[in-house]
């Protein structure tokens, strides 16, 4: 069939054959980037401030704990007053955490495990 046809048909048939792989090349290609960039907005916008707020929380407990480790090693009442201080205002970031993570999560899982989180608290 192809020996029969003259070269500049061939190498049309051929060229075409290209031109048509490199649209099927490019659709795909525009469609994995449009699905890339949605899975980027969700880590973006959800997922991401989800994790500093729950790493928020995290720091404040650990503060909280080298507080009252400071405040049991110090002898200085005054240097005891100052350190203890420091608690309401990381009991405050918490619950202020906890109070976004609450409103941003939707997944039933999630639900449950802030929840044990905040019953542990």
């Amino acid at each position: 069939m192809f020996r029969e046809m003259k070269l500049g048909l061939r190498l049309g048939l051929g060229f075409g054959i290209v031109v048509v792989l490199l649209l099927m090349i490019s659709i795909m290609g525009a469609h994995s980037i449009s699905n890339l960039s949605g899975q980027v907005n969700v880590l973006v916008h959800d997922r991401f401030p989800k994790t500093v707020w729950a790493n928020d929380i995290i720091d404040a407990v650990n503060v909280t704990a080298r507080v009252s480790r400071n405040s049991l090693l110090l002898t200085n009442p005054e240097d005891i007053r100052k350190e203890l201080a420091r608690i309401p205002e990381q009991a405050q970031l918490i619950t202020d955490r906890f109070d976004k993570l609450t409103a941003a999560i939707t997944s039933e899982k999630g639900k449950e495990l802030l929840k044990k989180s905040q019953e542990l608290r």
